[in-house]
């Protein structure tokens, strides 16, 4: 069917018709038409999740042994993808996780790098091309001994389809990371530490087309003091910019900004976050607000527990805030997250006697962490964690579990607010009041509402997603009508 019309009930007129109540609807209320062809006022519906950590059992992706995880979200609610080294042959492989309130199922596993040794894994989702990501990887074959490599696949309801892969440099290379620029779709960047007769820190621009990679501009970020436990993020809130974590032979820890222009990269000055030992570590750009990020970092200076701080980008320079505590104990691997559904919180994932999650809180410049949240006793080694950006407050963590790899759902707490006015299913208004089930007569386009309030004479109307009328259009833009009378309005159906 192609329009309401084709809806109405036979004997209906061109201006009302009788459908059956679903809810009670009172006298002038705005309506819409269910899929089950009843009608409800127009409203909101807030659904209230409490923080649960973790929130379901875990779950094997692979009874095997599976190391180097990295797992990101695809654009379909509740749907990730995990690619990780499998133990026994030493191969790539990829499987299509799903989450279903807070259990997780896998699919098959598919085998994007076949012959061995696969390490360093690192997957990133394009946010702006449906179901393209990218996986990048240290190998060791035939034709490469360590060099990183990428290969693009796509996801399509649950079939992955992958590209050949591409070779980023033909030298070894480790700690390996790659980030899509979310403003620019099809753009990643990959950074990792080059394995050469130098430690050199270095980055490579590339470009996907379907399932084609395009090998661009490799620019070095740190040619003098080494790169190792390398980490990237990208600012989704300015285009081309992102910043790189690293550790100096030193072992202090830097920060620099990398900004793509074009086809190349340029880098600012290397900024020094932390005098002292500095290892593993993470960085994530703070959600909703432009050059903002957390890093997160196993501190020397603070008994080796992991330590975090807030950095600000400003053009090129990076300035780093006072760091606090996250967890006071040695871990040997730390993950940063920020919830992509709120400007606030963050988790801080680490693996030291067993894996763990804290909740961290942004309010300014100030970082509060509530206690920590055991997912497991085990060590926790090849530790990765995701937010599905369509569940608000809902993420996986996923770890190897002596010897198998181990999956669980984690909830934060949070808020999540239904409409259920849309472009196309607003119908007219109630002609009076009615109980549910009730056989309600509902006016439409062309009838003229005698049963409304406080309106102004020759003004047009647009319905509010809570039902309520306004001079100024929503989101969807639904236009009611032009007011007659403070109590009249000519539904226009616009």
């Amino acid at each position: 069917m192609s329009n309401l019309t084709e809806l109405l009930p036979a004997g209906g007129s061109g201006k009302t018709a009788d459908f059956v109540a679903s809810g009670a609807l009172s006298n002038g209320s705005t309506v819409v038409l269910k899929a089950d062809g009843t009608v409800e006022v127009v409203g909101e519906s807030t659904t209230t999740y409490t923080e649960s950590i973790p929130a379901g059992a875990e779950t094997s992706p692979n009874e095997l042994q599976t190391v180097y995880h990295s797992a990101v979200f695809t654009d379909t609610a509740n749907v990730f993808l995990l690619a990780y080294m499998d133990g026994p042959t030493e191969s790539g492989r990829m499987v299509v996780g799903t989450v279903s309130g807070t259990t997780i199922s896998f699919g098959t596993e598919v085998v994007f790098e076949s012959t061995s040794k696969v390490e360093y894994v690192s997957m990133a989702f394009d946010p702006n091309t449906s179901g393209s990501f990218v996986v990048a990887y240290r190998h060791y074959g035939s034709t490469s001994s360590g060099s990183p490599k990428v290969i693009a696949g796509n996801i399509s309801g649950s079939t992955l389809t992958f590209g050949t892969s591409a070779t980023v440099q033909t030298s070894p290379a480790t700690y390996i990371s790659v980030a899509f620029d979310p403003n620019t779709a099809g753009k990643f960047v990959v950074a990792y530490k080059y394995a050469g007769s130098v430690d050199e820190g270095r980055a490579t621009l590339g470009t996907i087309s379907g399932t084609a990679i395009t090998i661009g501009t490799t620019t070095a970020y740190e040619s003098s003091v080494g790169a190792p436990y390398t980490a990237l993020s990208f600012d989704p809130n300015t285009a081309g910019k992102f910043v790189v974590y690293y550790r100096s032979t030193s072992e202090y820890g830097y920060l620099r900004v990398g900004t793509i222009s074009g086809a190349s990269i340029s880098f600012g000055t290397a900024n020094i976050f932390n005098s002292y030992g500095t290892f593993g570590g993470d960085l994530a750009f703070v959600t909703g607000t432009a050059n903002k990020f957390i890093v997160a970092y196993k501190n020397e200076n603070n008994s080796y527990h992991v330590s975090s701080a807030l950095g600000t980008v400003s053009g090129t320079s990076v300035s780093i805030g006072s760091s606090v505590t996250a967890r006071s104990a040695n871990a040997s691997e730390i993950k940063v997250n920020f919830d992509p559904n709120s400007s606030s919180r963050f988790i801080v994932t680490t693996a030291s006697s067993g894996t763990s999650v804290v909740v961290g809180t942004l309010s300014g410049s100030t970082i509060t962490y509530g206690s920590q949240n055991a997912i497991d006793s085990s060590e926790g080694a090849g530790i990765t964690t995701a937010f599905d950006a369509n569940s608000p407050g809902k993420f996986i963590t996923v770890w190897t579990d002596n010897p198998d790899g181990e999956a669980c759902v984690s909830q934060l707490s949070a808020s999540e607010t239904t409409i259920n006015l849309t472009a196309d299913n607003f119908l007219g208004t109630s002609t009076e009041a009615y109980s549910d089930t009730d056989t309600a007569t509902i006016l439409m386009q062309g009838g003229i509402s005698t049963n409304q309030s406080s309106l102004t004479t020759g003004s047009d109307y647009y319905v509010q997603t809570d039902g309520t009328l306004s001079t100024t259009a929503d989101s969807p833009s639904v236009k009611l009508g032009k007011a007659l009378s403070s109590t009249t309005v000519l539904l226009s159906g616009e």
